[in-house]
């Protein structure tokens, strides 16, 4: 499958979705492209979902990462709920989470219903989860 977003404006929300091996080329590939999707804001909260994923990428990639997207005005400043349900990825994501502290606020969770619920959003039925 291919990575993908879906943004629900009548919820403030995107899920990103990521699948097989990301790299940090995939990553800010799907980034940039959100970035000018019309129905994107930056005050959005948004589900980043690596259930599906093994991230292919290092620490100090994911620290150049950040420091791009603190300093971008595209990025998103609303709250982020990463579903990392594997060591690798949840410890990536606990990095980047510390890394982006003061900028995005964000938390790493293993399932789709502890993201939504911290977000505190609902989507009836929950497509794209």
């Amino acid at each position: 499958m291919r990575n993908n977003f879906v943004i629900y404006p009548e919820h403030a929300l995107i899920i990103e979705t990521f699948y097989g091996p990301v790299t940090i080329e995939s990553f800010m590939a799907l980034v940039e492209e959100l970035w000018v999707d019309p129905a994107y804001e930056r005050t959005m909260d948004v589900i980043v979902d690596f259930s599906g994923a093994t991230l292919a990428m290092s620490p100090a990639q994911l620290d150049e990462f950040a420091g791009k997207f603190i300093h971008s005005d595209r990025s998103l400043i609303g709250r982020a709920a990463v579903i990392a349900d594997k060591p690798l990825e949840t410890a990536l994501s606990l990095l980047i989470r510390d890394r982006m502290q003061g900028h995005q606020p964000i938390s790493v969770f293993t399932t789709k219903e502890a993201a939504l619920a911290f977000l505190d959003k609902r989507l009836s039925p929950p497509s794209g989860l």
